[in-house]
């Protein structure tokens, strides 16, 4: 159990690159920059970027604004948990050498009598079955080895090489980019997903993935379920959570 109560910073989904709104991770580092000054708490849950696979130094060099915003919070004694997506994984040894937790599945947290699940949430969708392979393949023992005999002088070109074709591939076996039809079906796939937490005893679960922004509450006010939605479209927020009140996550437009 967490000591304490936090004031919490939640993102999701941002997928930052150079190729779509290039802009966006300028607008995150300082935000994040901002929000280290009242907040005990960082999240990240998950795609954070549209391409971080590896445990990299490279990467920290091509983002070197917002890892260094990430040590100033980890020297500030601020905790930062990151749940690895499906566009940024293999991140277990960089972010430990960081001090960062991470999970590449979930993350139990609990504040008072308060208990919270956190998932990227790509694998609520147990019926996606193209997706459930891709992910099993690409976090398999094979392709991570693959990964770590590629000749450090090689690394970054062929990653990101690589990767953004992985990247694009992912995309389109994610069931977070459904047909339009699709759409209400699987929000409230996510809905029902996060009921039964509610079910085993959480008080708020927050998800990411689906690139449906929602803020969920159950019937008697006592439950709650948030997604950020995505970056992708346009429009960047995060998410505030203060752990000493009995309250709901505020989303906040950047």
């Amino acid at each position: 159990m967490d000591s304490g109560t936090s004031k919490i910073a939640i993102f999701s989904d941002l997928h930052l690159s150079t190729h779509r709104f290039p802009e966006h991770e300028g607008i995150f580092v300082k935000t994040l920059q901002q929000l280290r000054i009242d907040c005990d708490e960082l999240w990240l849950l998950g795609d954070i970027f549209d391409l971080l696979v590896g445990p990299f130094d490279f990467w920290k060099s091509i983002h070197k604004d917002f890892f260094k915003e990430l040590n100033e919070w980890v020297q500030a004694g601020k905790k930062v948990l990151w749940i690895q997506g499906n566009h940024d994984f293999y991140l277990k040894d960089l972010l430990d050498r960081e001090g960062i937790e991470s999970s590449d599945d979930h993350i139990i947290k609990a504040y008072a009598n308060q208990r919270l699940y956190l998932a990227h949430g790509d694998l609520v969708d147990t019926e996606d079955q193209k997706y459930l392979d891709w992910r099993a393949k690409t976090r398999s023992p094979l392709f991570r080895k693959i990964l770590l005999l590629i000749p450090p002088f090689l690394q970054e070109q062929l990653i990101l090489k690589i990767g953004h074709a992985l990247s694009k591939k992912s995309r389109k076996k994610s069931g977070a980019y459904q047909s339009s039809e699709n759409s209400k079906a699987l929000k409230e796939l996510y809905r029902k997903f996060s009921e039964n937490q509610w079910n085993e005893g959480f008080r708020g679960v927050f998800l990411g993935h689906s690139h449906m922004d929602d803020l969920h509450i159950s019937k008697d006010e006592s439950s709650f379920y948030l997604n950020l939605g995505t970056w992708l479209d346009g429009a960047p927020r995060y998410a505030i959570w203060d752990s000493s009140e009995y309250n709901y996550p505020k989303v906040i437009k950047i």
